[in-house]
């Protein structure tokens, strides 16, 4: 069997799947895993997890099918939250196509919402799915984005006030003289405390 383009390996970037960058990409930071995720190991279904969990279908960014995947996540923590990042690649097919080659603008904004919203899950010092929402996205369109591009997405916390988390992203070509494709900012807020 051919080896997938999610894997990182040195195997895929000599073979062109994959961009050099990818090889020591988040060497310093910590990799995310999360169950509800299609894995690269092949014995892995999280079809299972997700049933449980109370998904109806597949993830919309983070399955093997999607039109846009990311691949993985990477995080690094501050202190304080502020300054706190997240670091993906991102592999747009030929399923995010709008025109001519070009993915649409909604599969790139896809990206951004996914990547507010897991920096956000981020502000507490840990990765805590679940424990916020975005409730909102502003993204700037700057380079259009051709169909099997493989990119850079980072998140990082700018400011926080309280329960409120502002999370600004850009979305970039590492291969490419860091060309920046998109860019955007969010808003991120943390559930209330439950009480029991």
């Amino acid at each position: 069997m051919a080896p997938k383009v999610e894997e990182i390996s040195k195997s895929n970037v000599h073979q062109g799947r994959l961009p050099d960058w990818t090889l020591d990409f988040g060497q310093s930071k910590e990799k995310l895993i999360v169950g509800e995720w299609d894995d690269d190991d092949e014995a892995y279904d999280c079809t299972e997890y997700r049933i449980k969990g109370g998904w109806k279908g597949s993830d919309f960014i983070h399955s093997k099918n999607s039109a846009v995947r990311v691949l993985r996540y990477y995080a690094e923590y501050t202190n304080d939250s502020v300054g706190t990042c997240l670091e993906g690649i991102v592999r747009f097919s030929s399923k995010a196509e709008s025109h001519s080659g070009y993915c649409h603008g909604g599969s790139i904004c896809a990206v951004f919402d996914d990547a507010i919203g897991w920096c956000g899950f981020l502000a507490n010092g840990s990765c805590i799915p679940w424990s916020g929402f975005t409730a909102q996205i502003n993204t700037s369109l700057k380079k259009p984005v051709p169909c099997g591009s493989i990119l850079c997405i980072k998140a990082n916390i700018s400011r926080r006030e309280g329960r409120k988390v502002y999370i600004n992203a850009t979305l970039s070509d590492p291969g490419n003289e860091d060309v920046i494709h998109a860019t955007g900012d969010g808003l991120f807020i943390i559930k209330r405390e439950e009480k029991s």
